[in-house]
């Protein structure tokens, strides 16, 4: 019994390979890959657009096997519901259902976007621009609104933002209530309401950080049109929206102090406008580093109080002597290099600030001798050594520090080092000819040159409609030009705040390109012209 049956196995599994082989006279494929997203079965889903209807479940068919992506970040519902429905998917069915406790509102079109959240089983094709819409009451609204965010520094597009529009416009709405009406913009930062009713809404845009919809935290990045916009019948219309992170006070998030000497403090917020001093009063050298300002002390003392204008922090110095067995003061050549321009400055940078140097014991000096006009100062925060001189085009400079010649606030002197730089000639050099044009006479600007994320030089420009800057000895490379619309004229510029309805100052940022050695380079801007270019391409929702 059991060789018969294995037998007849056998031979049904040679009839199959034998069907599987004919006619094909080659490896089996599995043909054309399938790009298809899911297609909706109308007539066996629950029928769109429905009036009076106040539904607890929605069901939808599809052509083919699907599953869910993400669901709870990629559907949208407007107005938004109190409670989080639930949906699920079953073969080519998904149903959604509101959550029992959920009291729709009367007479509101409601939207229902499921963004990119079903997909084809096999291939993962996403299927785009799937909402369902109905009404509580007679009538579906039909209008619409378009428009788009963009980053108010970089003017790039913002993606995946929150554009909401509130009913009831009270100036705290956004941080009370969710949006009656949103959407989320694309990766061009455009979006697009459909399906609104007529009426005033204040809009608002918001990178929702906690996702909560609503603007309880200041770290969250924000937009919003001045006035109220009234949303009329046959009519077209557009807004541009630019967003920041309003100008709130720094908040302390950390401190970090395990070594004698230094303190960091970790800041939210923009941390360079933060002031500090101690409490007894002694010398501390701060120095800034994106979100983090470091504080360098030294002291006897068992405990003192860093202040700042944002906190108060105590500090117990330990194992001081130690410490400063261990360490030693080191120097690094900051911009020293052999490519240098003679307007450039050299700078040396060093580990630790520096109590005192002796200029006595530094010697900079070409196979000529020592430069004209030579100079030495330091940074603010004590930790860098600035040297200036009259430079003479096409040469090197060997800068020796002798030992001894710095010491540090800690009582460290540095051991002997050298350095080598050299300087371009003319020929390898480059000039520059800037002009600022399509400037307000009634308003201040600042103009910020930049190479390599360097500031090179910063102008205040007022009472003039055209600006004219010319350089030489600038290094063949490519620049960055900020232009601040200074309203305020604290010299800075300054984000949205929304409490204080205030728009962020314009800003605009040009890359040039690599500009000529041994040129006169003309750079042309119009500032005019630049706020021209940034009006986005809306698409036309007719």
């Amino acid at each position: 019994m059991k060789t018969g049956h294995t037998a007849y196995l056998f031979a049904i599994l040679l009839g199959w390979v034998s069907l599987l082989s004919c006619g094909t006279g080659g490896v089996l494929t599995g043909g054309a890959k399938d790009e298809t997203p899911p297609k909706i079965d109308s007539l066996r889903s629950t029928p769109f657009y429905r009036t009076d209807f106040y539904p607890k479940e929605l069901e939808f068919y599809f052509d083919e096997f699907i599953e869910l992506r993400d669901p709870i970040k990629q559907i949208l519902i407007s107005p938004p519901t109190k409670y989080i429905p639930q949906v699920k998917h079953r073969g080519k069915k998904l149903t959604f259902r509101f959550d029992d406790k959920e009291v729709l509102r009367e007479n509101a079109t409601y939207i229902i976007n499921f963004g990119e959240s079903v997909v084809d089983f096999r291939e993962g094709n996403k299927l785009l621009n799937f909402n369902y819409v109905f009404s509580t009451g007679p009538v579906i609204d039909s209008l619409g609104l378009q428009g788009m965010v963009m980053d108010a520094i970089s003017g790039k597009p913002e993606e995946g933002i929150i554009v909401g529009l509130y009913v009831n416009g009270y100036d705290s709405i956004p941080a009370k209530e969710k949006p009656f009406y949103f959407v989320k913009t694309d990766k061009e930062g455009k979006f697009t309401f459909s399906n609104i009713r007529s009426d005033s809404f204040l809009i608002f845009v918001l990178r929702d950080e906690n996702a909560n919809y609503q603007y309880d935290n200041p770290a969250e990045k924000m937009a919003f049109l001045d006035e109220p916009l009234y949303i009329r019948p046959d009519t077209i219309m557009s807004v541009e929206l630019r967003a920041s992170i309003a100008d709130y006070p720094p908040k302390l998030r950390s401190s970090l102090s395990r070594d004698y000497g230094r303190v960091s403090l970790i800041y939210s917020g923009i941390s360079d406008t933060i002031t500090a001093h101690t409490e007894p009063p002694m010398d501390i050298f701060r120095e800034f580093s994106g979100d983090s300002l470091h504080l360098f002390y030294h002291t006897d003392l068992d405990s003192f109080l860093i202040i700042t204008s944002a906190d108060s922090i105590k500090i117990r110095p330990k194992a001081k002597a130690d410490w400063i067995g261990k360490t030693k003061l080191t120097a690094f050549a900051g911009n020293i290099s052999k490519l240098m321009s003679i307007k450039d400055s050299l700078i040396i940078s060093f580990n630790y600030p520096v109590a005192r140097f002796d200029s006595t014991l530094i010697y900079v000096q070409d196979s000529i001798g020592i430069p004209d006009n030579l100079r030495f100062s330091l940074s603010e925060s004590r930790r860098q050594m600035i040297i200036q001189a009259d430079w003479r085009f096409n040469n090197l400079y060997d800068i020796d520090l002798d030992s001894g010649s710095v010491t540090d606030i800690y009582g460290h002197t540095l051991d002997s080092v050298s350095f080598r730089a050299g300087f371009l000639n003319r020929d390898q050099l480059a000039g520059i000819n800037l002009t600022l044009s399509g400037l307000d006479t009634a308003l201040q600007y600042v103009l910020i040159l930049k190479r390599n994320n360097a500031v090179l030089q910063r102008f205040l420009i007022s009472d003039q409609s055209v600006f004219n800057y010319k350089a030489e000895w600038m290094h063949p490379d490519k620049y960055t030009l900020e232009i601040i619309e200074d309203r305020n004229g604290n010299g800075r510029w300054d984000p949205g705040n929304y409490w204080k309805k205030r728009q962020p100052e314009r800003i605009q940022i040009f890359e040039t390109e690599r500009i000529r050695a041994n040129w006169d380079n003309d750079i042309e801007i119009s500032w005019k012209y630049a706020l021209k270019t940034t009006e986005p391409d809306l698409p036309d929702n007719r």
